[in-house]
């Protein structure tokens, strides 16, 4: 397991589910 891997799976992976439940808080704000 190369240390680039790791890192880059642990930086891409907090980044993409921030990104998504941003997206789904911002649309329950809209909705309620």
């Amino acid at each position: 397991m190369p240390v680039g891997f790791s890192i880059e799976q642990q930086i891409e992976y907090p980044i993409e589910p921030t990104t998504m439940a941003s997206s789904d808080e911002t649309n329950l704000s809209n909705e309620e």
